[in-house]
């Protein structure tokens, strides 16, 4: 037995509470010196991935480490919105998202109060004759199509993930931050200075500890913003057009989604903050500064955007955070330097169905009964930091000249001096064959420009005028070529 960690203790909720409860806390117990498998992150994907392991082959050693309580991070602070598919719509060999969600919560006996009576898509063009939806919200807003979809309670899902996992089996030890990952002949981590060695792992920690995942600089975290109003009359939601309590997302700009919540409260929630660092999470706090403002700007829009919202109450703000990797693609691949590791997540905002269904999956690939899925072999082996050159830039950091804080994840030098320059990523290539450096990100790595001043200025020259509320896919070259051209006018969904 290793080091006796200390009991849990209650954290300063610095990104606000969502009014949710997650009932779940781990037991004091010693470190193993050594598991079957190791998973890094009490969210979502993690306990899943915990539970599902130990449900498939019971008799394997699991242990889960989360920095600081189950759910503190992502999949605490989201908005419970359960959507099919991915930011970047469907991709090879993903199969059906909410089928495989509904399942594994079934097999898992977790009940989390899981309806998918489908979402409603919304928008200030295109609205369909008969839509439930008649809103104000920088123009008349309603319905343009319904989509596959639904809500969950996310208090319960990781409560009910937690418990799945523990009664199985897993051992959770929760305020245990991994400190280091040493990639021997097997992993090894390094719990409050004890190193745990483990066959397999998982790195399932989202927007944090992107050193660790190997993502630093290669993916954006972001905090996204959300509000609860106080419970609102039957007649009110039916006055909305959400007596059928169906989700929704803005599918133009400005950004906007919500749902129905307990009570008849409505969550909605809209807004990204930038980040230079996933650090400054760390010390985020939302009553103050840039999360402040969008919170405030929120509230102002909720109440303009129908009567029966004008003078009523919110009960709750809050923001989460999110990761926005490569093409608004999930990042599912083994590490670069060990394939006993696998990293897990950057949903871009689409995590609370596809992070269940992908860390099911992920527990297969461990004990190596499935592969990983076709996009993410496919992205990853062609990505420039595959390669021992690559390698060599990640590793050597800042001041090393080959600093980077690429969104796209692709260190390629052609597209990168192209950028800095102005001009297009991939010149004489396809955009649709090659993921584009997000050009506001080359920018500032070549002349540290703030990133959003230096979309803005871009946009600029073609007569744009960016929004703070635009998510960082418009910010991108080919993006922007598009909407100048009156060729794209939609933006994937977020932060739900």
């Amino acid at each position: 037995m290793g080091a006796i960690l200390p009991p849990n203790s209650p954290g300063i909720p610095r990104w606000g509470l969502p009014p949710w409860t997650i009932d779940f806390h781990s037991e004091q117990q010693g470190l193993p010196e050594e598991v079957d498998f190791a998973v890094v992150g009490g969210g979502f994907t993690g306990l899943t991935a915990a539970a599902w392991l130990r449900h498939s082959e019971p008799s394997k050693r699991v242990a889960l480490f989360e920095c600081s309580r189950i759910g503190a991070g992502s999949s605490g602070h989201t908005g419970g919105m359960a959507l099919s598919e991915t930011a970047a719509g469907s991709l090879p060999g993903l199969g059906d998202v909410l089928a495989g969600f509904s399942g594994i919560l079934r097999e898992l006996a977790v009940q989390c109060d899981l309806t998918l009576p489908g979402a409603l898509e919304v928008g200030r063009q295109g609205v369909m004759p008969d839509s439930p939806i008649t809103w104000n919200d920088s123009g008349a807003l309603g319905v343009t199509r319904e989509v596959p979809g639904g809500t969950i309670d996310p208090g319960k899902m990781l409560s009910g993930l937690a418990q799945a996992a523990s009664k199985r089996g897993a051992v959770i030890f929760e305020n245990a931050p991994a400190e280091h990952l040493s990639l021997e002949e097997f992993p090894v981590l390094t719990i409050h200075g004890t190193p745990v060695r483990a066959r397999s792992a998982l790195l399932a920690t989202n927007a944090e500890s992107l050193e660790l995942s190997g993502l630093a600089g290669r993916a954006q975290p972001k905090l996204t913003m959300a509000v609860a109003t106080e419970p609102l009359s039957t007649e009110q939601i039916a006055s909305l057009g959400l007596a059928q309590r169906k989700p929704f997302y803005t599918v133009d700009l400005p950004y906007l989604w919500g749902r129905v919540f307990h009570e008849n409260r409505l969550i909605f929630g809209s807004g990204l903050v930038h980040l230079n660092d996933w650090r400054e999470l760390l010390t985020l706090d939302v009553a103050e500064g840039r999360a402040a403002e969008l919170l405030a700007d929120l509230e102002r829009r909720v109440r303009h955007s129908h009567p029966a919202l004008r003078t009523v109450g919110l009960s709750h703000r809050w923001g989460g955070p999110i990761l926005i990797a490569d093409n608004w693609e999930p990042v599912f691949r083994r590490h670069a330097e060990h394939r006993n590791v696998i990293v897990l997540g950057a949903y871009s905002g689409h995590g609370v169905a596809l992070s269940v269904y992908l860390g099911a999956w992920a527990a297969e690939a461990m004990l190596g009964k499935r592969d990983l899925p076709q996009w993410a072999v496919l992205h990853w082996t062609h990505s420039p930091l595959r390669s021992a050159e690559g390698r060599q830039r990640r590793r050597a950091g800042p001041g090393s000249g080959y600093e980077r804080a690429d969104p796209r994840g692709y260190e390629d030098e052609v597209n990168f001096q192209a950028v800095a320059q102005g001009s297009p990523p991939g010149k004489g290539r396809e955009p649709d064959r090659l993921a584009p450096c997000c050009i506001a990100s080359s920018v500032r790595c070549a002349r540290r420009h703030d990133f959003y001043d230096a979309d803005a200025a871009l946009a600029a020259q073609y007569g744009l005028s960016l929004s703070a509320r635009w998510p960082s896919v418009y910010r991108s070259w080919w993006r922007i070529q598009a909407i100048v051209n009156g060729k794209e006018s939609s933006s994937r969904p977020f932060g739900t």
